[in-house]
């Protein structure tokens, strides 16, 4: 296994003000605005360029605390094929390709702030069936939206997965468009219904992977709500997986308290057994990435 560091810059400041040599300019996806553009920065975690490049991003940034989203990080791990086939679990993410900017909110997705806890916003509720603009132009079979960590597959993936007897999740029906548009044939919403329990101690949390949260510390412990971003491996208790092929955290994370967006509810962490994993690379899936899950 090799540890590296990702790092997405958003924000046109910080960019200006890093040395244009390190990372790489992106247009952002799935958005019409051909001058926004993201910087992506991938280097080994003990690379002694972290020191100036975290230097240029807290100096330029507009809260240290990464609230308006101008740069992210955390860890990526590359394993041997060997590590992945001997994975019980691993844990499910997803790739540049398969990120949605914005929220489905946006688009006329009704959710309800009802029941939302006032810390972390724990409860709120999608209300609606998902209202979606993908371009039909977009290849990746699993999508998520980066606010409100709604998951989208394709209708070729939703087949390969009842063709092959999956469990631990459920489809909901996608409207195109506008709340008031057909029914989609191309994109269906992923809800994972089954649960791995809580993430254990050993994984570690932070605003990024040189900045960790101290341990026991939560955004909302009524709700089991980590503050920012997973920064280790994920790990839990293997009497927890009940052997559902999807399956999601009871440790729920975010990177903010006092919530001003319905779409920022906290997440779960979503990880898929190694039987998935092999019909996934086997099915040639597009738009995932994965980690491996320790287990105790």
């Amino acid at each position: 296994m090799k540890e590296k560091v990702f790092m997405m810059v958003n924000s046109p400041r910080i960019q200006q003000h890093l040395d244009p040599s390190i990372g790489k300019d992106y247009r952002a996806i799935n958005t019409d605005d051909l001058n926004y553009h993201h910087r992506e920065i991938i280097l080994p975690r003990d690379d002694p360029k972290w020191n100036y490049i975290l230097k240029t991003c807290y100096k330029n940034m507009k809260q240290r605390d990464y609230r308006f989203g101008d740069a992210w990080a955390t860890l990526k791990y590359e394993y041997t094929n060997t590590e992945l086939e001997n994975a019980v679990l691993l844990r499910l993410d997803i790739s540049r390709q398969g990120i949605v900017i914005g929220s489905f909110r946006e688009y006329g997705t009704i959710f309800s702030e009802k029941n939302a806890c006032p810390k972390c916003s724990y409860g709120m509720k999608q209300e609606s069936e998902l209202v979606v603009r993908i371009k039909k132009s977009r290849k990746s079979d699993i999508l998520r939206t980066v606010r409100d960590e709604v998951w989208v597959i394709s209708d070729r993936l939703a087949n390969i997965l009842e063709a092959n007897k999956v469990t631990g999740y459920k489809l909901m029906l996608v409207r195109e468009s506008t709340p008031k548009g057909p029914i989609s044939k191309r994109w269906h919403q992923l809800v994972v219904t089954s649960n791995v329990g809580l993430a254990t101690e050993d994984t570690k949390w932070g605003r990024d992977p040189f900045n960790l949260n101290p341990p026991g510390h939560f955004l909302c412990k009524k709700h089991n709500v980590k503050e920012f971003f997973i920064q280790s491996e994920l790990h839990i208790k293997k009497s927890n997986w009940d052997g559902s092929d999807f399956a999601a955290t009871t440790t729920l994370w975010n990177v903010q308290e006092h919530i001003e967006d319905i779409s920022d509810a906290p997440r779960p962490l979503i990880v898929i057994s190694q039987r998935l994993y092999q019909i996934f690379r086997k099915e040639k899936i597009k738009g995932f990435n994965v980690s491996i899950v320790r287990l105790r």
